[in-house]
């Protein structure tokens, strides 16, 4: 593309794809560092596709082993919504994109459990999956928060 003085001029990158791709490489490199010990990068990211599987129900357990308006249940409140609005931001989720990276496969944690319902995983499929398990955790985990703050100003009218 040319200016005005008949200079090349680099074609501007939507700062939304950098952004993505910085995460994407970011937590291929993370695998690749914590999963030093598996011998190939397929391994590594059948790996990441389990912890990261894993990752949501450690969060949703760590919350509810905080008591009552602990800051730390803030905080994974703070990451709930970070993952939610990253997964529009994104396109999908950053860590599934890097899981493909290594795997060199397209597959997700999801469309096994896709499958088993006699369903074929597209993509539209494992955006609902996805929206349709994470909406609602974060929906209990956002009324508990709630809770605590409202249980704390009103038990001493039923007591």
């Amino acid at each position: 593309m040319d200016d005005i003085s008949g200079q090349t001029v680099a074609k501007p990158r939507p700062i939304m794809k950098d952004l993505k791709h910085f995460f994407v490489n970011f937590f291929v490199e993370l695998a690749r560092y914590l999963f030093f010990w598996l011998p190939t990068d397929e391994l590594r990211g059948n790996a990441l596709l389990i912890v990261h599987g894993c990752l949501g129900i450690f969060l949703f357990v760590l919350f509810f082993l905080f008591p009552p308006r602990h800051i730390a249940r803030f905080f994974i409140l703070i990451i709930g919504n970070a993952v939610i609005v990253s997964q529009i931001l994104f396109n999908g989720c950053v860590i599934t994109k890097a899981e493909h990276v290594l795997t060199g496969k397209k597959n997700t944690l999801f469309d096994y459990f896709i499958e088993i319902f006699g369903l074929e995983p597209t993509n539209k499929m494992r955006m609902f999956t996805t929206f349709a398990t994470f909406i609602p955790a974060m929906g209990v985990l956002f009324a508990a928060f709630l809770a605590d703050f409202w249980w704390t100003r009103t038990a001493y009218l039923v007591v």
